[in-house]
């Protein structure tokens, strides 16, 4: 299940992290989290669900970081719920998912064209429950330039225009995936959040996904598995990493 989920995520969330990485940010600092909305016509896909709105976090959090820095500001054990345990990485898989159909396979490849690597970077992975269980993956990527929060909407509007599409592995695997809206909070000066389902005949995997934008960071949370996922609880642990991201820059 594990090398599902992260298969899953290598095809959308490792690479949203890396092309939001531009020039410059700025203008007013919306409430809520950006999300995917495959009904639009042409309009924004912002979530405008009345829910808690969430201060700004503080400025030297946008700061950019040391891969020192990150280290310390990455969740650990002792800073979560009872139940879950720490994870190693997996290693990255060389091959490519093919994607289909060729619409979908276009929209994640030109988002993909615009990355640019991180000056530093760092990932914390956690279990809960077992193989069969939940779980939380953490990566903070920090970058020379600001990271440019507009393209937030941009990433959102290309999934809204591709909300499912079929990936292939290297093993010949079939995966639908399917990308949905979440309701999230802004914890950063803009956030993206969305829910994916991944689903092939042996199995169905959730994941609540956010990426949150700060100055020259980037902080990405993925938590689901088999069992679902719980977009409250994503949102919970998210706002725990961004207050330890900011004692850590202060």
């Amino acid at each position: 299940m594990s090398r599902s989920i992260h298969r899953l995520i290598g095809v959308s969330a490792a690479m949203t992290v890396l092309s939001l990485a531009a020039a410059g940010c700025g203008g007013d600092r919306p409430e809520r989290a950006v999300t995917v909305d495959p009904q639009r016509s042409g309009s924004t896909a912002d979530s405008t669900q009345e829910a808690e709105v969430v201060e700004a976090p503080e400025a030297p959090a946008g700061d950019q970081l040391s891969k020192a820095q990150i280290g310390k500001a990455l969740l650990t054990v002792s800073d979560l719920p009872a139940g879950w345990t720490a994870t190693p990485a997996e290693e990255e898989e060389e091959s490519e998912d093919t994607v289909s159909p060729p619409k979908c396979k276009d929209v994640l490849d030109a988002l993909d064209e615009t990355s640019t690597d991180a000056a530093a970077e760092g990932e914390a992975n956690f279990n809960k429950g077992g193989p069969f269980g939940t779980v939380l993956s953490q990566t903070i990527s920090s970058y020379a330039d600001p990271v440019d929060s507009s393209r937030v909407q941009k990433i959102a509007d290309a999934f809204s225009d591709c909300p499912s599409f079929d990936s292939t592995d290297s093993d010949g695997t079939v995966s639908k995936v399917t990308v949905s809206p979440m309701s999230f909070g802004n914890l950063g000066d803009q956030t993206l959040a969305f829910a994916m389902t991944l689903e092939s005949s042996a199995f169905t995997v959730s994941v609540n996904v956010a990426y949150v934008v700060i100055g020259h960071n980037v902080v990405a949370m993925v938590n689901g598995g088999l069992a679902g996922a719980d977009g409250a609880q994503l949102e919970k642990l998210a706002k725990q990493a961004i207050t330890k991201l900011e004692k850590t820059a202060n």
